[in-house]
């Protein structure tokens, strides 16, 4: 971190109240609307939260979850830019919910963070004209989901047939041209042997 000021990562609890609110909403007054922020934080009775604080006092990150079975979802995530707070944060909340045994995380962003998002291997599933929806399969390893090995590609019946066709073909035709050759090679001897008897009567 910068400045040498020191983080301390608080969660997951359950926690809150009106200052941890402002703080909260400032963090994200940029990306977030304010009625969202509004509709989330209210709903966070439900749900746990994670806060860093900087060693001055201030909180300078959060994020509220929900747990729900072996799914987490991330209603809403803010940290003071610049920082690698962000980064830190959701480190975190990857290695909590691996410890916790969750298999799959899922969040909903605005769509300036996806690049974000992506380094930690979320991948996205869709989208509307203000947010991004995400999931994490904590299941798989790194890369898997993006990178998979080509299927081999199968002959289909048609292909087959054809092949099978064209071969029978040219066997027929090899043995066409086999009897054709003996049958000439036969001739000649034939006559080579007319010519012979021929010069010997005389």
């Amino acid at each position: 971190m910068s400045n040498n000021v020191n983080y301390a990562i608080m969660g997951p609890g359950g926690a809150t109240n009106n200052s941890m609110r402002k703080v909260a909403r400032k963090l994200v007054k940029e990306t977030v609307l304010k009625s969202y922020f509004r509709n989330t934080w209210n709903a966070r009775n439900q749900a746990q939260n994670y806060a860093i604080w900087s060693s001055t006092g201030d909180m300078v990150g959060f994020a509220l979850i929900k747990k729900s079975g072996d799914e987490l979802d991330i209603s809403l995530i803010g940290a003071k830019q610049g920082k690698g707070i962000g980064s830190r944060l959701m480190t975190q909340i990857i290695d909590d919910a691996k410890e916790r045994g969750i298999k799959t995380i899922k969040l909903d962003s605005v769509p300036s963070a996806l690049g974000f998002y992506v380094k930690y291997g979320f991948m996205l599933t869709s989208f509307d004209d203000e947010h991004i929806h995400m999931k994490l399969d904590l299941t798989r390893k790194p890369f898997e989901m993006i990178i998979k090995p080509p299927s081999p590609k199968k002959k289909s019946p048609v292909r087959r047939r054809r092949v099978a066709a064209t071969n029978t073909a040219s066997r027929a035709t090899s043995a066409a041209a086999a009897r054709r050759s003996a049958a000439t090679t036969r001739s000649s001897s034939a006559r080579v042997a007319s010519l012979a008897s021929a010069r010997t009567k005389k």
